[in-house]
């Protein structure tokens, strides 16, 4: 026995209404989503050239023979920001110099790094978004952004969409 109320004219209505509500949602939060991700990428990409530029300033202007000194005051400078998830590396060879990370295998141009297990106590779940360059032969410096918060933030958005989803099936159900 078939019930009747599933081949009525009114339920498949309210079963087609259900679903281009639902794809609609699914497309605004893949695009809102989308936004905010490149927006705060673009930001923090934004500070680390910021950042990178005042280093490899401060080296090129210096004097000759204190190039990683002027770099190094850059950083340690940096480094005091309250509230910052920025972190540093100039090396020179495998030395570290000054910053906030361990010393690493020099790689140029964006990439992500995952955070080091002895950083502060954060591991599970960040991951630096960072530029690296090369400011002669021997030195190397880095400088990159913590992504936990701007991940907990995509986040946060994408479960309050799936609320608001949820809710609305439910009314609309009803």
């Amino acid at each position: 026995m078939q019930i009747r109320l599933i081949q009525t004219d009114s339920f498949r209505h309210a079963a087609i209404y259900t679903l281009l509500f639902v794809g609609s949602m699914a497309v605004l939060v893949a695009m809102v989503y989308f936004i905010l991700d490149h927006s705060y990428k673009a930001n923090l990409l934004r500070e680390i050239g910021d950042d990178l530029t005042s280093i490899r300033t401060a080296y090129a202007t210096a004097r000759h023979g204190r190039e990683e000194h002027e770099a190094k005051e850059m950083i340690d400078d940096r480094m005091l920001a309250p509230d910052t998830d920025d972190v540093y590396l100039l090396e020179r060879g495998s030395e570290k110099l000054a910053g906030n990370l361990p010393p690493m295998a020099p790689r140029t141009g964006l990439f992500y790094l995952p955070f080091p297990s002895s950083f502060h106590g954060k591991a599970k779940g960040h991951v630096i978004l960072g530029r690296g360059e090369r400011l002669s032969k021997n030195d190397y410096v880095f400088v990159g952004e913590d992504l936990y918060e701007v991940n907990q933030t995509e986040h946060g958005v994408l479960y309050v969409f799936g609320l608001v989803l949820l809710a609305s099936l439910i009314l609309a159900s009803g």
